[in-house]
C-alpha cells in the first residue's frame, strides 16, 4: 500500500452519503480545509468534489 505524506492527507476516507450530524459537520470540516489551502493540487481539487456533491444532496433532502 502507498503511504499519504500526512500534509496530504484529509482523515477522511472517500465520502458516503450522509447520515448523521457528526458526518455532515466532518464533510464540511474537509471542504474548509481544502478551500483554505493558498495552492492546492489538482488531486487536492479533485478530492474536493465528492465531499461537495454529497454536502449539496443532503442539503436537497434536508426540510425546510
Amino acid at each position: 500500500m502507498i503511504a499519504v505524506p500526512e500534509k496530504y492527507a484529509l482523515g477522511v476516507s472517500s465520502p458516503t452519503p450522509i447520515t448523521s450530524g457528526r458526518q455532515h459537520e466532518e464533510y464540511l470540516s474537509v471542504l474548509d480545509k481544502l478551500a483554505s489551502k493558498d495552492n492546492p493540487t489538482s488531486e487536492e481539487e479533485k478530492s474536493a468534489f465528492p465531499f461537495w456533491l454529497v454536502l449539496g444532496a443532503a442539503s436537497l433532502q434536508t426540510p425546510g
